[in-house]
């Protein structure tokens, strides 16, 4: 009989879950901590590359009135 390895049983399988939770319990907390920092340069660093605030040039919109819109229905 081999001592050596244990019968799978519910313990085993508790164990493995276990682990498997404080493993991806790990790897998310270090992504989010890399995430955080990358926010928190960002947030520091785009207004002082911008260096004022960037907005397209003004537009005007003409409107037709709304009568000679509702004789003229677009794809009717």
């Amino acid at each position: 009989m081999n001592t050596r390895s244990a019968p799978l049983g519910k313990a085993g399988i508790g164990i493995t879950r276990a682990d498997t939770y404080w493993g991806w319990l790990a790897v998310t907390t270090h992504r989010l901590s890399l995430l955080i920092q990358i926010i928190r340069l960002l947030l520091t660093l785009v207004p002082q590359q911008r260096q004022g605030i960037v907005r397209e040039a003004g537009h005007t919109y003409k409107m037709e009135s709304t009568n000679s819109i509702l004789q003229n229905v677009p794809f009717s």
